[in-house]
Parts: C-alpha cells; structure tokens; sequence
C-alpha cells in the first residue's frame, strides 16, 4: 500500500511538472525519462548515462572467472530495477543489443519506492 501510495504520488508530480513546462510556467527539468512521450510534447536530451554495475556475492561461481562477459551472466537468476525504469531499459538494452535472451529476473527493485517483489 504504501509503495502505490509512493509510486502514485511521484507519477501525480512528474504530471504536474510536465504540465507546467507545457503551459510555460517553467522553462527546462532534470530527471529520468521513465517513459515515452510525444514528440511534439517535449523536446529530451539526454544529459548523463549512468554507468550500470554488476554486483555478485563473494565467492560466487562467476567471481572465480578472470574475465566474465554478459553471455556468461544469462544463466544466473538476477535482481533488477522495476519494468520501465532507466536502469532497467539499459539492463535489457545490454541483451537485446547481443541478440541475447533476457536473463530469469528474481526480484525487481524500485529504488523510488525502495521496495523489492519477486516474480
């Protein structure tokens, strides 16, 4: 409950910011793109890409590698930014661009909320 209340209180001021750069009440915003938009709405550039870390327990069987590419990471269930998020776009981007299939996700984060939900 709490985490709609969270999730759905951000989407209500992200709305109202969008609606006042569209009527000219402010000029320009930072933040994520987390979803898509007309292109006659909002003109976006991209600012910054943040750089994505893969993060394993100590003495995991991947740790033993020397040198571990994304094609070895497939087999192995994963912990992942919510559907939609940036981090998660540029997660699934990392396969789609190898022609690789997505990995199991486990769990999904949502940082905004900082709750997590298994699948």
């Amino acid at each position: 409950m709490i985490s709609q209340f969270g999730s759905d209180h951000c989407r209500s001021r992200i709305r109202r910011s969008a609606t006042a750069i569209a009527d000219r009440r402010i000029d320009l915003m930072v933040g994520a793109l987390r979803h898509q938009h007309r292109e006659d709405e909002f003109d976006c550039v991209g600012f910054i890409e943040l750089p994505l870390s893969i993060v394993a327990r100590s003495g995991h069987p991947l740790c033993q590698r020397e040198k571990v590419s994304i094609a070895d990471t497939v087999e192995y269930p994963w912990i992942a930014s919510r559907d939609g998020s940036p981090a998660r776009l540029l997660f699934e981007k990392m396969f789609q661009t190898r022609g690789m299939q997505q990995p199991k996700i486990y769990w999904k984060w949502d940082a905004r909320s900082r709750a997590a939900a298994s699948c």
